[in-house]
């Protein structure tokens, strides 16, 4: 019994698409007879897509998502020079969240962040993330510094909630029902240095932050008892400085200012050397 006219018409389009495969030369006719095909017929074919389009409701959903990819591919090149696969490849390092607040984006992919001075990738980044990184100028040492803001109200707010503060009203002079006391401006512009970050300035940073926390405690002839070796170096540093000993302040502070603290020379016995460190409680 002969093969049906349906195995014979498959297995003829079968040889055609492995000569397809296989053979440039029929690719390339192939190619330029649908080309012509195309040109010859386009006023006819583009009515029926039209037609198809508004009829179909499968085929529009199919349409706009396969232009929304193209539209993105394109961008992605042209801006990046980064490919559909190469976005995924990111993603997926990335586990689909933000690197910074770690939270996924909902109903819309994750930003490329790049350097502008550089023009060079960095990571992918939720919208919030990225425009704020852009509101801040990529200045990482101002970065710092809010997030030491942030944290210096916090901790103000709690203490204020503690000791049962009237909440925020329109014209205090008490915002938010703490006592005025903001946050401090160093001398000489920001603290931080605005250099790479190493393991000496996060070191620096959190020292800051820890001498900042024993600056605002208020002062109680019994202290109590340091939760750790940070605390206590920190309350050390402090005590120190307002019993009159600043050396070891200032040396602490010129670290955490960028600055590199030098040895001083010997002093001759009958001229000692003093240090004039002004420490002022907020």
């Amino acid at each position: 019994m002969g093969d049906s006219v349906e195995e014979k018409k498959r297995r003829k389009n079968e040889r055609k698409r492995q000569r397809y495969a296989d053979d440039p030369e029929v690719r390339k006719q192939s190619k330029a007879r649908a080309r012509a095909s195309r040109r010859k017929n386009k006023d006819a074919i583009n009515a029926r897509q039209r037609l198809r389009y508004e009829t179909d409701p499968e085929y529009r959903k199919r349409k706009r998502a396969h232009g929304s990819k193209a539209q993105r591919k394109s961008k992605l090149k042209m801006k990046y020079g980064l490919s559909l696969e190469g976005y995924a490849t990111m993603l997926a390092r990335q586990n689909g969240v933000c690197v910074i607040c770690l939270k996924e984006q909902l109903n819309k992919p994750l930003a490329v962040d790049h350097d502008h001075k550089r023009r060079m990738l960095r990571d992918l980044l939720c919208d919030a993330c990225n425009k704020s990184l852009g509101g801040f100028r990529d200045d990482s040492a101002v970065l710092r510094r809010a997030g030491d803001y942030v944290d210096y109200w916090q901790e103000c707010h709690e203490e204020a909630l503690k000791t049962g503060a009237p909440p925020a009203t329109t014209g205090t002079t008490e915002p938010h029902g703490v006592p005025v006391n903001h946050f401090p401006i160093p001398k000489g512009g920001i603290m931080t240095p605005t250099d790479e970050p190493t393991e000496d300035n996060k070191a620096s940073r959190i020292m800051r932050r820890a001498i900042l926390h024993e600056l605002h405690q208020p002062l109680d002839p019994d202290e109590p008892s340091s939760i750790d070796k940070l605390q206590a170096v920190a309350r050390a540093v402090v005590n120190k400085a307002t019993q009159g000993d600043m050396t070891a302040a200032k040396e602490v502070l010129d670290r955490i200012d960028g600055r590199t603290a030098t040895a001083a020379a010997p002093a001759a016995p009958e001229t000692p050397k003093e240090v004039v460190f002004t420490w002022q409680r907020p």
